[in-house]
């Protein structure tokens, strides 16, 4: 699916479901205080995507400036020799999470293409956290809302036009920005690795 329209269409429908799954919990006294850390754990986490949130977000990369482009893409390339030299605990996310990579869109601490940001860190909502927590390994342990909801309204949008399959974030961008030669044998592995560790298909 390479609509633009289609694809903000999709990710306004998160964003409410996502806006109205806060306002409960806020209003069963849980604080939700995700807002502009300058160094968040969380953009150190396995974040998975469909193929087609990979194009929506390289789109959005291509539009920034020449600088900061080159950058992500250099940190790209970066990552992919890394993820390369891993063995097969790398789509483990305990394991990943541990090696601190973080994420190839991060400039000066904050996310790029925040407004195009992947469905999975729309929906990564921690409760009663606070700043300090963001800078902590402890951070993951914190309960979280139940975003299956918002990403329901995702996958039922993306995947209307056909199957669609989940894929690690860097790596899907790396073969949509023709980053390294990424293999179809690679995106296979991550498909199935990500299959075993229960994310939905």
């Amino acid at each position: 699916m390479r609509d633009v329209e289609k694809m903000e269409g999709i990710m306004e429908g998160v964003d409410k479901v996502i806006d109205h799954l806060i306002g409960l919990a806020e209003k069963d006294g849980y604080t939700v205080p995700c807002a502009g850390c300058s160094k968040p754990a969380c953009c150190s986490l396995l974040v998975q995507v469909f193929p087609s949130e990979a194009w929506y977000i390289s789109e959005e990369i291509d539009k920034l400036p020449r600088k900061v482009r080159r950058q992500i893409d250099r940190k790209l390339a970066k990552w992919l020799q890394w993820h390369r030299k891993q063995g097969d605990w790398k789509y483990e996310e305990p394991a990943y999470f541990e090696q601190q990579k973080a994420c190839p869109l991060l400039i000066d601490g904050k996310c790029a293409v925040y407004d195009r940001r992947p469905v999975n860190c729309r929906c990564y909502q921690p409760l009663d956290t606070a700043p300090e927590w963001c800078n902590s390994t402890e951070y993951t342990t914190k309960p979280k809302i139940d975003m299956d909801p918002a990403r329901d309204v995702a996958m039922a949008g993306i995947m209307e036009d056909g199957v669609e399959y989940y894929c690690t974030l860097q790596l899907a961008l790396c073969a949509v920005r023709s980053i390294g030669r990424v293999t179809p044998d690679e995106m296979a592995e991550c498909f199935i690795k990500t299959t075993e560790a229960g994310l939905p298909l």
